[in-house]
């Protein structure tokens, strides 16, 4: 038997802990799945024996228990194992999708690696064929170290922090389905929910602009203007690809649907810098800085993980 743990988010321990990181003037935002990616992480590493830890997606309709082994196999298998396992896997049925990533992200991190900054992040995140992939797994030595971005700033964080550390702990990306699908958030025409699309927008651009910063990029409105030119570039010539790449697989593509779509993303990008690009989801702490900064937080988290456990059955 797999033993099993439920922290439920509205769980009055976690206003306790709130207050308890409240005292230390370390705040969390007590929503969004962000925040309760932190509350499952902290409470598995308050745990004792969690030498892995493994996140995903809850939304997965083609979801198998293959997955999460083949995403922790990295972590487990090697005679000199892996600290962080990004899972990736094709994101098509009879039709691309994968939206965000295809003609957000991708465009916007090539616009980036044709400039000449001095930093190879924007190298490092394309690396990963699926950057926006909620599927990770961490060793509980980096799981300890890492900040958990809120928001749609959720993987564009993950990466930036694994980022920051490779020089210390061992990334890799590993398949982890031959078939992945799970429910689509609708992108696109009258019933797009516009305010969602700019805050998405937004709170994925102040994630890696603020990682930029933090790599010794002069990020002001210039940059970014700039930046928008070349993504709007690299989008028509994306659109292109995908034509092309569905066009050979046998898949349908709506070619003036995806350019409509990569402009809604690059419109809300010039929104946001007419905007000032303001604050974007907040970064929610490492278990470490909770042990060092806030004890009696770490001390209550390590109460939930002992009161979460389900008995068996």
């Amino acid at each position: 038997r797999v033993p099993v743990s439920l922290v439920r988010l509205d769980d009055p321990a976690l206003c306790a802990i709130a207050r308890a990181l409240a005292e230390q003037d370390m705040q969390v935002a007590r929503q969004g799945k962000g925040y309760a990616c932190w509350v499952g992480l902290c409470t598995a590493l308050a745990a004792p024996g969690s030498d892995v830890i493994a996140m995903h997606d809850c939304d997965i309709e083609t979801y198998a228990p293959a997955m999460l082994s083949q995403l922790l196999a990295p972590l487990v298998m090697p005679a000199r194992p892996f600290d962080f396992a990004k899972g990736y896997y094709p994101r098509a049925t009879t039709r691309l999708y994968g939206r965000v990533t295809r003609l957000l992200m991708a465009p916007l991190l090539r616009a980036l690696q044709g400039m000449d900054l001095p930093t190879t992040l924007p190298g490092f995140m394309s690396d990963f064929r699926y950057p926006l992939a909620g599927e990770v797994a961490f060793s509980r030595a980096l799981a300890s170290e890492m900040p958990v971005h809120g928001g749609w700033g959720l993987e564009v964080g993950t990466l930036a922090e694994v980022y920051r550390r490779q020089g210390t702990f061992r990334a890799c990306q590993v398949d982890i389905a031959d078939s992945y699908d799970h429910r689509h958030r609708t992108i696109g025409g009258p019933e797009t929910d516009q305010a969602g699309l700019a805050t998405m927008v937004q709170e994925i651009l102040v994630t890696l602009m603020d990682a930029l910063r933090r790599d010794g990029v002069m990020v002001d409105a210039r940059l970014l203007r700039y930046v928008l030119l070349h993504h709007r570039h690299e989008a028509r010539r994306l659109v292109d690809i995908y034509e092309a790449d569905a066009a050979v697989n046998g898949l349908s593509y709506d070619r003036t649907r995806e350019t409509e779509m990569a402009e809604q993303f690059a419109a809300a990008f010039e929104r946001c810098i007419d905007n000032g690009l303001c604050a974007g989801a907040p970064v929610h702490p490492s278990w470490k800085d909770v042990q060092m900064h806030a004890p009696r937080a770490a001390a209550r988290f390590a109460d939930l993980a002992i009161a979460s456990e389900l008995p068996s059955s």
